[in-house]
């Protein structure tokens, strides 16, 4: 899951670029699949508590999603 906690875009693309990293690192011959939720992460104490993230953002997190997965 590529959650996103807030709208800052770098810092989610930093993060996905992270755990992905990590992932090939420990299993190198596995195939990533990435799945993304079209809400904020519900973390309560959040102003964007279970919002749903906006359609331009959303195009956003999938083509950042798609180019990363697909190095």
């Amino acid at each position: 899951m590529f959650y996103i906690t807030t709208p800052n875009l770098a810092q989610w693309e930093k993060d996905v670029q992270t755990t992905v990293a990590e992932i090939r690192k420990r299993y190198p011959d596995k195939k990533i699949i990435g799945h993304l939720w079209p809400q904020y992460y519900s973390a309560s104490n959040s102003p964007y508590f279970k919002q749903f993230i906006d359609a331009e953002r959303w195009k956003k997190m999938l083509e950042i999603s798609k180019n990363i997965l697909m190095v």
